[in-house]
Formats: C-alpha cells, sequence, structure tokens
C-alpha cells in the first residue's frame, strides 16, 4: 500500500509504502486481507506481519504517479491509501483505494507514518493542517 497526504492543488507527501508479508498463512488460506482476517478472536491471519515495503524506485514512482492521478480523478480529499499488488509478472496492479483509511494508532497508516519518522499525533496534524488549508483555500476562492 501507499499513501498520499495532501490535496492535487497544493501537492502531497508520501508515506513510504507497505506491504503484507503472507508467509506464515496455510497453504490453504488465500493471501489476501479480507473481511474475515480483520475479525474473529483467532483465524490464520494472526501472524501475518505488515513491514515496510522494499521497492525498486522505479516501481515506487509508479506507485506514486498512479496513485496521484487516481487521488484528483476519484475526488479524495486530504488523505487516502492505495493498495497495490506485484503479479508473478512483476507487474502493479491497483487492488483497492481507501479514501477514509482508519486513523488508528494501529493502522497501515499509522504504520506508514512511522515508517516516515512520523509520530502518530504528527500524522494526525499532518491530515487535520492538510485539511484546513484546503477549506481555507476554498473559503477564500468562493
Amino acid at each position: 500500500g501507499l499513501a498520499l497526504i495532501g490535496n492535487p492543488d497544493t501537492g502531497f507527501t508520501a508515506l513510504p509504502p507497505l506491504q503484507v508479508d503472507f508467509g506464515s498463512l496455510p497453504a490453504d488460506v488465500s493471501p489476501i486481507l479480507a473481511f474475515e482476517s480483520k475479525t474473529g478472536p483467532e483465524n490464520p491471519y494472526d501472524n501475518v506481519r505488515v513491514v515496510r515495503a522494499n521497492l525498486p524506485p522505479s516501481t515506487l514512482d509508479q506507485m506514486r504517479s498512479s496513485a496521484e492521478r487516481l487521488f484528483e480523478r476519484l475526488s479524495c480529499r486530504d488523505y487516502a491509501r492505495f493498495d497495490f499488488r506485484q503479479g508473478d509478472d512483476q507487474a502493479i496492479k491497483l487492488m483497492e483505494v481507501n479514501p477514509n483509511t482508519a486513523w488508528s494508532a494501529a493502522g497501515k497508516l499509522a504504520l506508514m507514518a512511522g515508517f516516515a519518522g512520523l509520530s502518530y499525533p504528527k500524522l494526525l496534524k499532518s491530515i487535520l493542517d492538510t485539511a484546513s488549508v484546503r477549506v481555507r483555500t476554498t473559503d477564500a476562492e468562493s
């Protein structure tokens, strides 16, 4: 996944990407974080790890460029997370856009901020500051 904070008119900050390590899943369990992976007291996804993605710069550039275009086309505001999957052919494909991803201190957005050295309070402040600039700009144009 790749998260952006910002808006098309003021620019974006991309948080370092994360990847889900499905290596601990049993062979008969699909390597995707479905609803079942986020609910239930015990499930095979309990040992799935989320780590900072180690991607070639060209792959990261492709993901960021796609995310920025999608952010604008889908009218996202202030922050969003974009989940990609890299196939066996190494092609990067969009899986889903999360325009209102969770603000949880244990969530993926917070983990990505941590990869960038941003504390949880600083992540929240960054999103709120971005929203404030957008609102002030919109009010000034009205």
